[in-house]
């Protein structure tokens, strides 16, 4: 992947987590740089949290939390605000196997 657009990166090998400015996650092999996996997450310039196998990251337009397979890339589950705020542009967090995100509305929420 080639790019000069935004992203945000998170290093867990095997592989680098990238959120591209496209809204696409993708798992980089630290090995080469191919790609493992890649998934759209509607996310732009937010860092993906791990928690274990899982990669979370909150997408701020569509106020959701994605949690993929890090292996894989597939969805474990997805989380609404329920809000018409927006996901505050920060990454989430992972604390007592709860996930905790800001949104715009100055609330915090956790799935």
């Amino acid at each position: 992947m080639t790019t000069t657009e935004g992203i945000s990166l998170t290093a867990t090998p095997p592989v680098v987590l990238v959120v591209h400015d496209s809204g696409q996650l993708y798992a980089l092999r630290t090995t080469d740089g191919t790609i493992k996996w890649n998934a759209t997450v509607t996310a732009q310039f937010i860092s993906p949290a791990v928690a274990g196998p899982v990669v979370i990251v909150p997408s701020f337009g569509v106020n959701t939390v994605y949690a993929r397979d890090l292996e894989y890339g597939t969805l474990v589950w997805q989380g609404h605000t329920g809000t018409q705020a927006g996901i505050a542009h920060t990454g989430a967090v992972v604390a007592d196997g709860r996930v905790h995100v800001a949104a715009t509305d100055g609330n915090l929420y956790t799935f």
